[in-house]
């Protein structure tokens, strides 16, 4: 991170004077003349340095740079190096709650603090364990303690007595620590940065390496120099998972820039300074400086954007002659960005250093900025790593391309100069570390969005409908993938409780949330699907309940879920699965005031959430009909109107109307009706008539011709809302089977039904038209509403409250426990729940 706070003055010609250049010791701004000498214009590099500064001094109110400036006095001497009261509780409480072993058992005494130096943005701390305290694990006896910096968090501005909060403030603060809390995380996991052992606010804590960072005199050590550009190529050539839009530098820039112009001071040395820089033209000097670079090819690659020498660590442990003995720290500035501006902030960092004691706590030194053969140096290290050194182009056109990033690394110095100079500013108003800034007055800020608390970790469990949306443009902004990630599990879970919100976004986003809702555990769920008989059922209460049952658990027992979200002791409901939501379609007996009647209700049952809702019931009256799950709709086909508790006859007639509903706009609405001229449909023990079921993108019913009773199956296509008959051949002695289930299941229809000693199964070949082989098995009374998974039928079966598990290939049976409860008339079905 640069220092520095730009106070500049403007000469007659509009560039800066050298006056004003040396002003504060800050980082100079290229001047055009500096540019040129490194396009090839002049071989003199000492063209570059536009103010000559006694770089030396001792301690003086003049500053080790040699500027007047009333704030020396404050610090003649020199830097604090003690750890104030409050930071060491803080950090020993961080400590004690992130990390283990020994960590929890010593105490406030004997756990040690020191100042680590080199951080500007941050404030950095080595805590240790004391000698005598023995380890308990592998815990790590020292870490590293980073407090952000004001200027990485949430801003609160004292104007007077009052808080002022500003939301755009809130979004970068928020937009700045998430982000490089998650690429610290992703280059540890790459093992390129240190080890996260944890994530707070604050701050985090991370690990300790025993190493040394570099000083500045260091970057111009030719060895040093090549390896920095090679670690500086294989950071560019990292993917990440953020915002490949080259949007940080001047974005960047004009945020730093709104807040400079609505900056106040009051102290009359800072005044006097801040009104100097306003005087220079800062918007016009964008404006040239963008469209300067806007005509300066450069790559967008994944940037560091500050590597500067605190910035890189010497290993300890590493041979001194090996090209593998730095690493990169404090990605906080880390982004994709454009490569001419990592290069030429890296050589800019060439002249300052940060580690001076004495105010303002850096010195400049224009004349270590690196001449062309050091840039060439470090280009030719950086381009050989890029290319792999293949070798491929010619001496020519690598002088070629040599010269052209020389000429891109120059004129990004220039944005590097100005972003930092800008950055100074801000600091100065709100940073609390020491350093010559504009004013030392403490700032006061305010902590990030609630999520922030945990980070990603748990970022799932602060989302609500709220402020989903919020979190959704934040992660798109940033292309946080884990982000993402986390909130489309969000959105999963509340797929249909958020539809406009899913809707709105892009189908393999909508696919990629659906597919999510069915992970976790998929459990067999049961329920009674009516109670029409009983007047006193006296297990009526444990009737209320859904009922779950995991194959993969030994106890091979049910449990209940959730209570069915009605109070009533009758009731007639069909059941149907979609989005691995369950809905109850039906209605149940309501007291009135002259007694009772059958109110038409609908339920969702959510299971990633354990709640039910009240959606939109049917248009028809209706009970014991078939629903059909296709394409994203639940459609009801058939049965008879629903007025009395009366089971059906002869005499009962058959709705020939067909309702579809739209989860997502939870309405019903009708589509074409069945065509029943000439047809009758089989009674079921399960009451569901006629017999539904669903292959690929069609439902299909089955049911008898009239006249000559043989077998007849008629498909729906959901695509044309249309109707039309497949010939089956089955025989009329063939087609007396009493269908009692209808199922798809792969590319076939699968009928299941039963007599006197007997069931049998047949099946539908949809594309041949022909019916199969019809087969006996076990005898086994069923009656309720099934279900098929994995090409196996689960089905109630009537005896002893039990359920029967058929495997559609081998035709082997299988039973499965009862319900704690004695009832009939069950539907199962299959569910996902979270793990």
């Amino acid at each position: 991170m640069q220092s520095g706070h730009h106070l500049f003055e403007s000469a007659s010609d509009g560039s800066l004077s050298n006056s004003a250049a040396a002003a504060c010791g800050n980082r100079t701004a290229l001047t055009a003349k500096a540019t040129d000498a490194f396009e090839g214009k002049t071989g003199d590099s000492s063209r570059c340095q536009t103010a000559h500064l006694d770089y030396l001094k001792a301690p003086s109110p003049k500053g080790g740079n040699g500027e007047d400036d009333s704030e020396a006095e404050s610090y003649k001497d020199g830097r604090t190096e003690e750890v104030d009261r409050m930071t060491k509780v803080r950090a020993y409480a961080w400590c004690r709650e992130y990390l283990s072993g020994s960590w929890k058992l010593v105490s406030e005494h004997d756990f040690q603090i020191s100042v680590i130096s080199g951080g500007l943005s941050n404030l950095l701390y080595l805590c240790s364990l004391p000698d005598h305290v023995q380890s308990v694990g592998d815990e790590p006896r020292q870490v590293l303690l980073r407090i952000y910096g004001a200027i990485l968090q949430v801003l609160l501005i004292l104007n007077g007595t009052h808080a002022n909060i500003y939301n755009e403030k809130v979004l970068r603060g928020v937009d700045s620590v998430v982000l490089e809390s998650v690429m610290f995380a992703i280059l540890a996991e790459r093992a390129l940065g240190p080890r996260l052992f944890g994530i707070f606010p604050e701050g985090r804590l991370e690990q300790y390496l025993p190493s040394n960072r570099l000083l500045t005199e260091q970057l111009r050590i030719p060895d040093i120099s090549a390896e920095i550009a090679v670690k500086m190529s294989r950071f560019h050539g990292m993917s990440m998972p953020f915002n490949k839009e080259p949007k940080w530098l001047f974005g960047t820039i004009e945020r730093y820039m709104q807040q400079i112009l609505k900056l106040k001071f009051t102290r009359e040395a800072h005044v006097k300074k801040f009104n100097r820089l306003m005087n220079y033209n800062l918007p016009e000097e964008l404006k040239s400086l963008r469209k300067l670079l806007e005509s300066t090819p450069s790559p967008v690659v994944f940037c560091h954007n500050d590597v500067q020498e605190g910035n890189i660590l010497m290993l300890e442990d590493r041979d001194p002659s090996s090209k593998d003995k730095l690493m990169l720290i404090d990605f906080e500035y880390s982004s994709y960005n454009y490569r001419g501006f990592d290069i030429g902030n890296h050589f800019c960092e060439w002249a300052f250093d940060y580690t001076y004691n004495q105010w303002p706590f850096f010195k400049a030194n224009l004349e270590n900025y690196p001449n062309r053969q050091q840039q060439l140096h470090f280009i030719r290290h950086y381009s050989s790593e890029t290319n792999g050194n293949a070798g491929n182009s010619s001496q020519e056109d690598q002088s070629k391309i040599e010269e052209e990033m020389i000429m891109e690394t120059n004129r990004f110095a220039l944005a590097s100069h100005f972003l930092w100079g800008l950055w100074s500013i801000v600091q100065a108003k709100l940073s609390t570390i020491e350093f010559g800034y504009m004013v030392s007055t403490i700032c006061y800020y305010l902590l990030a969005q609630p999520f922030l608390t945990q980070c990603l970790a748990t970022l799932l469990k602060v989302l609500s409908p709220q402020n989903c949306q919020m979190y959704l443009d934040f992660s798109r902004a940033i292309c946080c993938e884990e982000m993402l990630h986390t909130i489309h599990r969000y959105l999963s879970m509340h797929l249909l409780e958020l539809p406009c919100l899913t809707r709105s976004l892009e189908l393999t986003a909508q696919e990629t949330i659906i597919r999510l809702r069915s992970s976790g555990t998929q459990r067999l769920c049961a329920l009674k699907k009516e109670n029409l008989t009983a007047r006193n059922f006296p297990q009526l209460e444990g009737a209320l309940y859904l009922y779950s049952f995991d194959e993969n658990k030994d106890d091979g027992s049910w449990r209940r879920e959730a209570r069915l979200p009605f109070v009533a002791d009758k009731w007639c409901f069909t059941t149907a699965v979609l989005h691995n939501y369950l809905f109850l379609i039906g209605g149940y007996r309501q007291k009135v005031k002259r007694g009772f009647e059958f109110q038409m209700a609908s339920f969702r049952y959510n299971p990633c959430t354990d709640s039910w809702v009240s959606v939109a019931p049917l248009i028809k009256h209706r009970r014991h009909f078939s629903t059909a799950v296709c394409e994203g709709y639940i459609f009801a086909v058939g049965g008879w109107y629903l007025d009395t508790l009366v089971a059906p006859d002869s005499s009962t007639v058959l709705y020939t109307a067909v309702e579809r509903y739209d989860p997502w706009t939870d309405t019903w609405a009708f589509v074409s009706s069945l065509p029943l001229n000439d047809f009758l449909f089989t009674m079921s023990l399960s009451h569901d008539i006629p017999l539904t079921s669903v292959l690929h993108d069609c439902i299909y019913v089955t049911g008898s011709i009239q006249r000559t009773g043989e077998k007849l199956i008629l498909q729906y296509s959901v695509k044309h809302d249309s109707w039309s008959e497949l010939l089956p051949t089955l025989t009329r002695a063939d087609a007396e089977i009493p269908s009692l289930y209808f199922f798809g299941a792969t590319d076939k229809l699968h009928l299941i039904g039963g007599n006197n000693h007997q069931n049998v199964v047949t099946s539908f070949c949809v594309e041949s038209r022909k019916w199969g082989e019809v087969q006996a098995t076990e005898k086994i009374t069923l009656a309720g509403q099934g279900t098929i998974l994995n090409n196996e039928v689960y089905m109630p079966a009537a005896e002893q409250n039990s359920f029967v598990r058929l495997n559609l290939q081998s035709l082997s049976t299988h039973m499965l426990p009862s319900l704690p409860i004695s009832s009939s008339y069950e539907a199962l079905f299959h569910l996902f729940f979270p793990w």
